[in-house]
């Protein structure tokens, strides 16, 4: 297949071109899938970690506003293409709730050593 040279979201798998902008709206659902809303005062983290296993390096913690992602081209131009786990969480009176956990980053170069179609469809 092709290699994908922009931005693809696959459920919590997003495929990036590398130093591209990605914005993208987030949302917490509760156990009867109804969007919840964050409370005055929460903060939401997104939080991108060098892989899925406790104590993974983490690469980058930013707060989403307003519940829109936004990475901005500064954010993954240095970082080398691959795969990279993400944890989005509420901080909420002192409590932390992760509410998308384990989704993937796949940064791609945009060229030909980037990642194929068939390489996204693995990981989701």
């Amino acid at each position: 297949m092709g290699v994908i040279d922009m931005l693809d979201i696959r459920g919590t798998t997003i495929l990036l071109t590398r130093g591209d902008t990605l914005m993208t709206e987030v949302e917490m659902i509760d156990d009867e899938g109804r969007t919840v809303d964050p409370d005055p005062g929460d903060q939401i983290l997104f939080t991108l970690k060098r892989g899925v296993m406790d104590g993974a390096e983490i690469l980058m913690v930013k707060e989403i506003d307003d519940m829109t992602l936004i990475l901005s081209p500064e954010d993954t131009a240095e970082l080398p293409s691959g795969t990279y786990a993400f944890d989005i969480s509420r901080l909420h009176d002192g409590a932390r709730d992760t509410f998308i956990n384990n989704g993937f980053l796949i940064l791609d170069t945009g060229g030909a050593d980037g990642c194929t179609e068939d390489s996204a469809d693995q990981q989701g």
